[in-house]
């Protein structure tokens, strides 16, 4: 039962790592493909992994808890640790034409329909 409990609050992507937590996702579809926006607040670009699947988009990555808070931390509310996020599609997208940006906490990724 407990394990049960642990994989609906930490679930595990396909290749076995665990998510602390799974950030808010926004997708949406363009005549000719996707735009998918994930809020991401404090986490930088170059420590994030995007994979185009066939018909999926996944991006995992790590935020870190600020380390100069010290020992005066009275309440927590945002997530820290390991994240991943899977997203279907409905049709296969082009990886080649994935575009990455993000601002202001939010990450935002292009991608063509094949």
């Amino acid at each position: 039962m407990n394990q049960l409990f642990e994989d609906l609050v930490h679930p595990a992507d396909p290749s076995g790592t665990s998510a602390a937590w799974s950030p808010v996702v926004d997708a949406v579809i363009h005549s000719d493909g996707y735009e998918v926006f994930i809020e991401m607040p404090g986490v930088a670009l170059d420590s994030l992994e995007i994979e185009v699947g066939i018909e999926s988009l996944t991006v995992r990555g790590h935020r870190v808890f600020p380390p100069d808070v010290g020992d005066g931390v009275y309440r927590i509310e945002g997530h820290y640790g390991a994240f991943f996020r899977t997203i279907d599609l409905p049709s296969e997208p082009d990886p080649a034409s994935l575009e990455q940006e993000l601002e202001d906490g939010v990450l935002r990724l292009r991608l063509r329909r094949r």
